[in-house]
């Protein structure tokens, strides 16, 4: 008890003195802040140390060792990974501005140390990297039973002695990626720097709505999936706190850690709260709840794919190429053209401006059943058709390919796919490749609706959205919407003009477009396809013959007429301030248009149009295009050259519009013998200021020998 006394005693004395000082100018004891000590001149960025190190394949190991020039070796970068909710196991994830790294380290409740948006500065002498299951981190070395060496758990104190908290945490400077399912890299250096970062799908919706995340004990594969169907394999343990919650349903975000395991991509939520947003999916443009017009004429160029109901209510008349009155629609059935009609809300609507125009691609099942010239009893029928929201003719329309799926049309049965006999005039169908009823050498026609990523036709590698990242195939469908790979057929496409004009990589806009294919119908991707393609149509027209393309007087290297077709030009904008959307649009009646006046203001811009990549013979070659030119001046405009994409040279044009009228002008021949065999790449600069804003309009691009 003395001892206690003791205690005690001193401990009142100290009581009695903190009563008596106690006053109102105390000093507030000093927050601590850690900082790392380290030497930034041998920092290196995430991305960097991932490249550097990086092998292909499931599994490797390999050890971080020190240099004459480089003595230490570090990254930094903020947590972005948490295993408070159970979910994320014995693992820590770092993010910096450039990629992200895991980290495999044997200890529980690492949250507590290291929380969301602390910053880490780790020394990675003498650490380990390699992969586990395809997945790239720092780690220990393991022999496994087939004899690979991967990286996994390294000791908790092992990693405490490399790594240093720097500041305090701050959840705000950490860049959550707003990413697409389709985008998800399938190249090695895309897998690299995708890895393990923390990433945002929006608008998605779970496959599983209504079950658990996951079994008690039991981990379980969940999936997320877009509005195309593309599907992500979200990973949940067993163990996490939210286990058994269940997984909502409708349309909302999920966010996650971008995990990789045994070549396929997977996300790891970290919490419950991960999953946010969710709402009922709307049914608006769907074919049962099709757009309004007035609703279609608001989504204008926007980017919407959907159905529209209206009423058809009469045709643009003939010689019109820009819709600018209610003179230039014929509001009556007995129309002179076939290849137009116009559908509004009501069937007594005769103002332009409330319309919609649908163009009737030649040949199609809708302007068999729909156009006015030969079916006036259709004069306001009720139509409702499916296709994109953008303007034509001058004024709001919808883009439909026209097949029997694309339409429904008030007293009209669509008609069924009629057989072919293998004739350029009379292609096979899709339906008669899988039948086998198709053999030989022959043409074939469909839709083209994806592109096949990897070396499987399955539905894991068949892919319904652009851009592809690979342009050696197509996959063709009897209707523009199909996604389910069974019913579509795969296309090889060999190099030269058919690959150039027929893959999705280079060709973005080619999705869902007619196309017709020459060529061997044998198997390919282990089902029947058609291989060895030496001649096509796309749309109609191509090298079967009646192609409104340009055509040169020698041979053509690359050739098109850029109406309503991008040709894997790409834009690249360097200055485009906010109120101005775009600056290049691609359009259906005056090819690749440049603008930067809107809603009555000059914007100061610079944006390059970009075409593909064109490989040039080594003979002599000329470029050639149409153009016309409104406002502003041509001192603004420019045409430019490069084999690298970085360094361009100046074009001089012989011919410029000179901006008094709409009319197109030849530019006349621009050789481009100084580049015979060499791959080149040719831009269309555009420059405006808040003062002057020119109008460019560029069509029929043309290299030819």
């Amino acid at each position: 008890m003395k001892s206690f006394r003791i205690y005690l005693s001193g401990l009142l004395t100290i009581l009695a003195m903190a009563i008596t000082g106690c006053s109102d100018d105390f000093d507030t004891p000093p927050v601590y802040t850690p900082t790392a000590d380290f030497n930034e001149q041998y920092l290196m960025s995430i991305a960097d140390f991932k490249a550097k190190y990086w092998q292909d394949g499931n599994s490797f190991i390999d050890t971080i060792r020190a240099t004459a020039e480089m003595p230490h070796l570090y990254v930094k970068g903020r947590v972005v990974s948490s295993d408070e909710a159970g979910n994320i196991y014995k693992s820590l994830v770092i993010q910096d501005e450039t990629a992200a790294l895991a980290m495999s380290i044997n200890q529980n409740n690492m949250y507590n140390t290291y929380r969301i948006g602390q910053e880490i500065v780790i020394d990675l002498i003498d650490m380990y990297v390699g992969k586990y299951a395809g997945l790239m981190q720092l780690g220990e070395p393991q022999l496994y039973q087939n004899r690979e060496w991967q990286a996994t758990f390294m000791s908790y104190e092992f990693f405490q002695q490399h790594a240093q908290i720097n500041g305090m945490p701050d959840a705000s400077k950490i860049d959550t990626l707003d990413i697409t399912i389709p985008s998800l890299p399938t190249d090695p250096a895309g897998i690299c720097k995708m890895q393990s970062q923390l990433v945002r799908f929006t608008n998605v919706q779970w496959k599983e709505p209504g079950q658990v995340y996951a079994e008690d004990q039991t981990s379980v594969s969940r999936n997320i999936v877009d509005e195309s169907g593309n599907s992500l394999v979200v990973r949940n343990s067993g163990y996490a706190t939210f286990r058994s919650n269940l997984i909502p349903s409708g349309e909302g975000n999920v966010v996650g850690v971008l995990s990789y395991f045994n070549n396929a991509w997977q996300l790891l939520l970290r919490s419950e709260y991960d999953v946010y947003g969710f709402h009922p999916v709307s049914t608006e443009g769907k074919k049962e709840d099709p757009y309004t017009v007035a609703r279609a004429i608001e989504l204008q160029d926007g980017g919407v794919t959907g159905w529209v109901k209206g009423y058809i209510v009469g045709a643009v008349a003939p010689g019109v190429t820009t819709v600018s009155s209610n003179d230039n629609i014929e509001w009556k059935a007995d129309v002179v053209l076939d290849n137009t009609i116009v559908i509004a809300a009501s069937a007594d609507v005769k103002d332009y401006t409330k319309c919609l125009v649908v163009e009737l691609p030649s040949g199609s099942d809708l302007r068999k059943a729909a156009n006015l010239l030969d079916n006036p009893g259709a004069y306001q029928k009720e139509i409702s058709v499916r296709g994109n929201l953008v303007k034509s003719l001058g004024m709001a329309g919808v883009k439909c390919p026209g097949s029997s799926s694309d339409f429904v049309l008030e007293g009209v049965t669509p008609p069924s796919p009629a057989a072919g006999d293998g004739s350029e005039t009379n292609p096979f169908t899709v339906a008669q490749v899988q039948n086998g009823s198709a053999t030989g050498t022959a043409w074939v026609t469909g839709y083209i609706v994806g592109w096949i990523d990897g070396m499987t036709f399955n539905e894991a590698g068949t892919k319904f959205t652009v851009p592809a990242t690979v342009n050696t195939n197509i996959v063709i469908a009897a209707t523009a919407d199909e996604k389910d790979y069974s019913k579509c057929v795969p296309v090889q496409l060999p190099a030269g003009d058919v690959r150039n004009s027929l893959n999705l990589q280079d060709n973005a806009g080619n999705l869902g477009k007619v196309v017709a294919v020459n060529g061997s119908i044998e198997k390919y991707f282990g089902v029947t396809g058609v291989k060895t393609v030496t001649a096509f149509k796309l749309d109609g027209e191509g090298s079967g013959g009646g192609s409104t393309d340009p055509q040169p007087s020698g041979d053509a290297v690359f050739s098109n007429s850029l109406l309503g077709d991008e040709a894997g030009f790409t834009i690249q904008d360097k200055t485009k301030p906010e109120g101005l959307s775009y600056v290049w649009a691609n359009t259906t009646n005056y090819g690749w248009k440049a603008s930067a006046f809107v809603n009555s203001t000059n914007y100061a811009t610079e944006s390059w149009l970009i075409s593909p990549a064109i490989t040039l013979p080594a003979q002599n070659t000329t470029l050639t295009f149409d153009h016309a030119r409104k406002f502003g001046d041509n001192s603004h405009l420019g045409v430019y050259i490069s084999t690298d994409k970085t360094n361009w040279t100046a074009l001089s044009v012989p011919n410029w519009p000179d901006g008094s009228s709409w009319d197109y002008v030849s530019s006349g021949a621009i050789s481009l013998s100084a580049y015979n065999g060499k791959t080149i790449y040719v831009a269309f600069k555009y420059t405006s200021t808040s003062s002057a804003a020119a109008t460019w309009e560029i069509k029929n691009f043309l290299i030819a020998k």
